[in-house]
């Protein structure tokens, strides 16, 4: 029976929320739509045109929404999850620059949390893939980057906590499992704390305009 577990294409044994991880997709939008703002590459009502691809060298990136969304900004971006318009932001900020978002968020380390074997996920940059096979990111690597495909993989513990950290104006906390340890009448044995790991370093208005985007993809029904 263990055996037939071991080699189970699913991996039961596997703890998928902080032992396994997976591309986050448009969820990483996040990252480069706080980038952006925050390094003032847009405001809240600039409008970027998305066009139904944009072509690198003989390459086309192209949206979800093979249309476009014609002119955008960030609440509409955000809302309609319109890779064109991420893309180009990605590309505006570079891959360093959206690393250091990435990181700022939790991406790329370890949360801490109380469970054994977690692994960390991969924030591309420059650097990494210079360690890790000899080359520098292209451009179209940065595109995908930006709309959390290619090299960037996550935890679902990590992503819960970026968006988390989002919605309580910034505070970026270790998840842990346990809240107190109760003895046998009830009483408390050993309380714990919420661990802080840091306030995000990002305008309050920057998380407020990410808030009301987020809120977007639900009031625009794109989800």
């Amino acid at each position: 029976d263990y055996a037939k577990l071991l080699k189970n294409k699913d991996k039961p044994l596997t703890n998928h929320a902080v032992q396994a991880h997976y591309p986050p997709g448009s969820t990483f939008k996040l990252v480069t739509g706080t980038g952006a703002l925050a390094e003032k590459v847009i405001t809240p009502s600039t409008l970027v045109r998305t066009a139904p691809y944009l072509t690198l060298g003989g390459t086309r990136f192209y949206d979800w929404n093979h249309r476009g969304f014609g002119a955008c900004n960030i609440y509409c971006g955000f809302g309609h999850s319109s890779d064109t318009f991420f893309f180009q932001m990605a590309g505006r900020l570079g891959i360093d620059r959206l690393a250091h978002w990435a990181h700022e968020y939790g991406f790329g380390a370890r949360t801490g949390i109380d469970l054994p074997g977690e692994v960390s996920g991969i924030v591309p940059s420059n650097a990494w893939k210079q360690n890790a096979v000899g080359e520098p990111i292209y451009p179209g690597e940065t595109y995908q980057a930006g709309i959390g495909q290619g090299y960037d993989v996550v935890t679902p513990i990590q992503l819960i906590n970026a968006y988390a950290a989002l919605a309580n104006g910034g505070k970026l906390y270790q998840p842990q499992i346990v809240r107190e340890v109760v003895g046998p009448d009830g009483s408390v044995v050993q309380p714990f704390q919420p661990k802080l790991i840091r306030k995000l370093d990002v305008p309050s208005g920057v998380l407020r305009t990410m808030r009301e985007a987020a809120r977007s993809v639900v009031t625009l029904r794109h989800t």
